[in-house]
C-alpha cells in the first residue's frame, strides 16, 4: 500500500501554472488584516467560489492552522474555480439520464486490471484488485470500499472532495471522484465506459494530476 502512494510525494512540489492574482491580493488583504473573514469570504464568491460547501472548508481550515501554505492554497482555490464552472454534478446529471435510461433496480459489477499505463507503483497496486461499481437510476458510481480504502491508508489524502457523473455522449459516461491532498493538490480518479439498455460497461479508469494521467488501467470483467 505504502508503494502506490510514494507516487504522490512529488505533488506537493508539482506545478500547476500561477494562481489566480486576484486570489492572491485577497489573501494578503486577509492576512494583513486589511479585510475581516465575512468581506473575505464575500470576495471569494465573487470570484466564484463557494465558500459554504466541504472543499472550501477544508480548504480553509487546512490554510488556517497553516497545514497548507499560501501558495499551495491559492493553487487549490484556482482549481477549485475550475471545479465550480463544470456544471456536472450527480445530481444534476442524474435527472438528465432519468429522460434516456431508468432501471428499477440497481445493478453491480466487478472488474480487474487487464493492463495498465503509467506509473509502475499505481499499476502495481491496481494489480490484484477487485475494483466494484454500481448502476443506480441512470448513474454509475465507485465503490465507498475503495474510497474508504484511500483515504484511511494514506495520511496526506483528507477527504473525498467531490463526486460527478457525466453521460458525454454516444452512450459513453466518465464516473469521477475528486480526492483533496492535504496540500491542496486535487487527485481526480476518471472511469470511463459504456450505457447500454439496461446495464453499463466499465472499460478503464485513470488517475490524473492537473490535466496529466499518472496512469491508465484497462479494466475486465470478473
Amino acid at each position: 500500500m505504502k508503494k502506490f502512494f510514494l507516487i504522490f510525494a512529488f505533488l506537493i512540489s508539482y506545478s500547476f501554472g500561477f494562481a489566480n492574482e486576484n486570489l492572491s491580493k485577497l489573501n494578503n488583504l486577509y492576512l494583513n488584516g486589511i479585510l475581516d473573514k465575512d468581506a473575505y469570504f464575500s470576495s471569494l464568491k465573487n470570484l466564484g467560489i463557494n465558500t459554504e460547501n466541504d472543499i472550501f472548508q477544508n480548504l480553509f481550515d487546512l490554510f488556517s492552522d497553516k497545514t497548507l501554505n499560501q501558495e499551495n492554497y491559492e493553487k487549490s482555490l484556482s482549481n477549485l474555480i475550475d471545479l465550480s464552472n463544470k456544471k456536472n454534478d450527480i445530481s444534476g446529471d442524474t435527472s438528465k439520464n432519468e429522460e434516456d435510461v431508468s432501471v428499477s433496480n440497481s445493478i453491480s459489477k466487478s472488474y480487474t486490471s487487464a493492463n495498465c499505463k503509467g506509473d509502475l507503483e499505481i499499476c502495481a497496486f491496481f494489480k490484484d484488485k477487485i475494483i466494484t461499481f454500481t448502476y443506480d437510476e441512470g448513474v454509475v458510481k465507485w465503490s465507498e470500499e475503495l474510497k474508504n480504502e484511500l483515504i484511511e491508508n494514506e495520511i496526506n489524502f483528507a477527504k473525498v472532495a467531490k463526486e460527478t457523473f457525466s453521460d458525454i455522449g454516444d452512450n459513453r459516461f466518465e464516473s469521477t471522484f475528486v480526492i483533496l491532498h492535504k496540500k491542496g493538490i486535487f487527485i481526480k480518479v476518471i472511469a470511463e465506459g459504456e450505457l447500454t439498455d439496461e446495464s453499463f460497461n466499465v472499460e478503464e479508469f485513470s488517475i490524473r494530476v492537473d490535466y496529466d494521467d499518472l496512469a491508465v488501467i484497462l479494466l475486465t470483467e470478473v
